[in-house]
C-alpha cells in the first residue's frame, strides 16, 4: 500500500464521512505514524481529522511499520487499547437492551499487536479480543495478544484473569503467565515476570518471522491463490449487498418500523446477508493475511516467486485497495442489518441464524 508522506513520517488513513446512522463504539485519542482506518467505502487522511476521532462498529483500524495508536472504547465498557505497529483490528460494542442484561465489547485482532487495559470492567460487561479461532476473554485486567505470521496467537496477562480458549480446549492466564496458541489450536504456557513481558513477545515474534523469512515463498504461494480464487465472489457478493444499505440504515433507527415494511425488508435482503456473512470471514482472513506476509517480503523474496505466483501477486497488489473498502462496506451494512428491529414481525426477533 502506498503511504502518505507528511513531513519526516509517512502517515497513511483510510476513512469517509462518519456513518449516518451507527453508533461509535469509541474513539481513536491518539495516533502516530502510518495509520489506516478503513470507514464504508472511502478513505480520508487521519491527520486531517485530529486526535479523538470517534470510530464506528465495522471499521477497521490498520497501522503500518512506524505506526502506533490508543483506542478508548464506548464508556459503557470501560477499557482503553494501545495499538502496535503493523497491527489491525475492527471493535464491536453491543448493549444489552434489557433491564440487567450485559454490554459486550469485541475486538477482532486480524493481525499485529494490541495491550487492553480495563478500567475494572462494570458489572454487566465484558470484553474479548478474538484472533482467528482464539479467544481472549477478559472482565478486569491488563493484557497483551500478538499473532504471527504463520498464524499462531500469543496472549499474556499483566494483571487480573484472561480465559483463553479455541475450539480445542480452554485456559485460564494467569498474571506473568504467556500462552501461545498455534494454529493447529494446540496450547502452551510459561511463566515470565511481568517487567519481561515485552521482551518476551519481541522474542517471540522475531523467532517466528525469522522462520517465515527462510522460507516466504512456501507461506505466501497458498494465500495468493485464495485471493485469486475468492476476489470477484466477494466483490460480487458486497455488490449484491449494497443496494440495501440506505433501507438499512433507516430501518435501523426508526421505532415506528412497521411489520409489513419489515417483512419486505427482511424477505429481500436475508439470502444476501447470508451469503455475504461467509465470503467476508473467509476473503477477510485471506486478505488480512497477504496484508501481513506482503509486507515482511523484501524485493528479492518476490522476485523469487515463480512466474504464474508474481502475476497473483501483481494483482494482489492492484486490487488490494478496492478489495479493503468492499471489506469495509459489508462490515458496515452487515451491522446496520443487526441493528434493525425485526422483532415487530409476529413471534419476535428472526435474525436467528443470520
Amino acid at each position: 500500500m502506498k503511504f502518505l508522506a507528511r513531513g519526516v513520517v509517512a502517515a497513511f488513513v483510510m476513512f469517509c464521512a462518519l456513518p449516518a446512522f451507527s453508533q461509535a463504539v469509541g474513539s481513536l485519542d491518539f495516533f502516530d505514524g502510518e495509520v489506516q482506518i478503513s470507514r464504508a467505502n472511502q478513505v480520508i487522511d487521519a491527520w486531517t481529522l485530529g486526535f479523538g476521532e470517534a470510530l464506528f462498529e465495522g471499521e477497521v483500524v490498520e497501522t503500518g511499520p512506524t505506526g502506533s495508536a490508543e483506542f478508548t472504547f464506548a464508556e459503557a465498557v470501560g477499557a482503553t487499547m494501545v495499538i502496535r505497529s503493523n497491527t489491525a483490528y475492527t471493535v464491536t460494542v453491543r448493549n444489552g437492551s434489557a433491564a440487567g442484561s450485559e454490554t459486550e465489547a469485541g475486538v477482532d485482532l486480524l493481525f499485529g499487536r494490541v495491550r487492553v487495559v480495563t478500567d475494572g470492567l462494570r458489572t454487566n460487561r465484558s470484553l474479548n479480543v478474538r484472533s482467528g479461532a482464539v479467544v481472549a476473554g477478559v472482565r478486569g485486567t491488563e493484557f497483551d495478544v500478538m499473532t504471527s505470521p504463520d498464524g499462531a496467537v500469543l496472549v499474556g496477562t499483566r494483571s487480573g484473569v484472561v480465559s483463553t480458549s479455541t475450539p480445542r480446549g480452554e485456559q485460564r492466564v494467569e498474571p506473568g503467565t504467556v500462552v501461545e496458541v498455534l494454529s493447529s489450536g494446540v496450547m502452551s504456557s510459561v511463566s515470565i515476570p511481568v517487567e519481561r513481558m515485552d521482551d518476551y513477545f519481541d522474542i517471540w515474534l522475531e523467532l517466528r518471522t525469522q522462520a517465515f523469512s527462510a522460507n516466504p515463498v512456501l507461506f505466501v504461494q497458498p494465500y495468493l491463490e485464495r485471493f485469486d480464487r475468492l476476489y470477484n465472489s466477494f466483490v460480487s457478493s458486497a455488490q449484491r449487498l449494497a443496494p440495501f444499505q440506505e433501507r438499512l440504515e433507516q430501518a435501523a433507527f426508526r421505532s415506528d418500523l412497521s411489520a409489513s415494511d419489515a417483512v419486505n425488508l427482511r424477505t429481500q435482503a436475508a439470502t444476501v446477508v447470508i451469503g455475504s456473512r461467509g465470503s467476508l470471514a473467509q476473503f477477510e482472513e485471506t486478505y488480512f493475511t497477504l496484508v501481513q506476509l506482503v509486507g515482511l517480503m523484501s524485493d528479492s523474496d518476490k522476485s523469487a516467486l515463480p512466474q504464474n505466483y508474481r502475476r497473483l501477486l501483481d494483482r494482489f497488489q492492484r486490487e488490494r485497495n478496492n478489495a479493503l473498502q468492499a471489506v469495509a462496506q459489508t462490515r458496515y451494512i452487515l451491522g446496520l442489518y443487526d441493528m434493525v428491529d425485526f422483532d415487530v414481525l409476529p413471534g419476535g426477533s428472526t435474525r436467528q441464524g443470520l
